[in-house]
């Protein structure tokens, strides 16, 4: 399964985001970590000058989507609306219109989305330690296929060991916490998104996951607290968990 892994990692193509649908129209694009809320008005009427529609989609989207943020996997079995603080105002001042289609019928859908690395920022930072002197710079992070399992993506994963064991916990080193989020989702191990691992790269296959949860085989596990654990890497943002871009 590694030499899998490290072959598909020398090939280029183009690749699919790692989305998850949260309901009411709102979605989780986990490869460009930002929450999408898309809302849709018609009025055959207004087909000639679609602005007046368009803002009451704006509108409709800056009421609903602090709601849609709460929704959103924070930690294994919680939601953001449960785990973190985030202030509405932050939330209205993050979020912009990604995309706006228009129809000759008089319908018009405007995507919202809100960076979720902005609005988690103090969240993470606050969970954030700081990096200790001399740590060993191998390896430079961290790869886990994850494909065919059935993990729920959030933002801030777990790795595990088949005990239960906790290996990671999602805490980034502090200088890098505010900018940095804790783990990197591609549904490709040669999607670019994945170069924060950098070209000396840990390599393994997940034995098994549940929602936020990433599980290692006793001799992954082993590995990950021998050659990992120790090293600047598991605080520096560069785990990549590999996963289905559907669920």
């Amino acid at each position: 399964m590694i030499a899998l892994l490290l072959a598909a990692l020398a090939l280029a193509g183009p690749f699919a985001d790692v989305r998850r649908p949260l309901g009411g129209g709102a979605s989780v694009n986990w490869t460009r970590l930002r929450l999408e809320l898309a809302v849709a008005e018609a009025d055959p009427t207004l087909a000639l000058d679609a602005r007046p529609l368009e803002m009451r989609a704006i509108r409709r989207i800056d009421d609903e989507i602090a709601r849609a943020l709460e929704a959103v996997p924070l930690r294994p079995g919680v939601r953001l609306g449960e785990g973190a603080d985030v202030a509405a105002s932050r939330i209205r001042r993050s979020w912009h219109v990604a995309e706006s289609r228009y129809f000759d019928s008089g319908r018009i859908e405007v995507v919202g989305a809100v960076d979720l690395q902005d609005v988690l920022a103090p969240w993470s930072t606050a969970r954030s330690v700081v990096l200790p002197a001399a740590l060993p710079s191998d390896p430079t992070g961290v790869v886990i296929d994850v494909r065919g399992l059935p993990l729920l993506p959030s933002y801030a994963p777990q790795v595990v060991d088949e005990a239960g064991e906790l290996l990671y916990d999602a805490v980034v080193w502090k200088h890098l916490a505010f900018q940095t989020p804790p783990a990197v989702w591609v549904s490709d191990p040669a999607a670019p998104e994945a170069g924060v691992a950098g070209a000396r790269a840990w390599l393994a296959v997940a034995a098994a996951a549940r929602e936020g949860v990433v599980v290692l085989a006793a001799a992954d596990a082993a590995r990950w607290r021998a050659e990992v654990a120790p090293a600047v890497a598991h605080g520096a943002g560069s785990i990549v968990l590999v996963v289905d871009a559907q669920p």
